[in-house]
């Protein structure tokens, strides 16, 4: 994993720098969304974190 670490131990900023790494990597928006969405899952309901949940942004752009 990206963080290096649990992802229950995760921050705002941690969610952040992972989307940036995605997007400054090249990932396009459809890759990425699907990111969220699965990060998205398990932020509220494995986990519990509707803070991080919301920290996460869906990409716009050409698919």
């Amino acid at each position: 994993m990206f963080l290096g670490r649990s992802p229950d131990t995760a921050t705002a900023e941690d969610i952040r720098r992972v989307q940036l790494h995605q997007h400054e990597s090249g990932v396009g928006p459809a890759t990425i969304n699907g990111a969220v969405s699965a990060l998205r899952f398990l932020f509220l309901v494995t986990l519990k974190r509707r803070d991080l949940a919301r920290a996460l942004v869906i990409m716009r752009g050409s698919l």
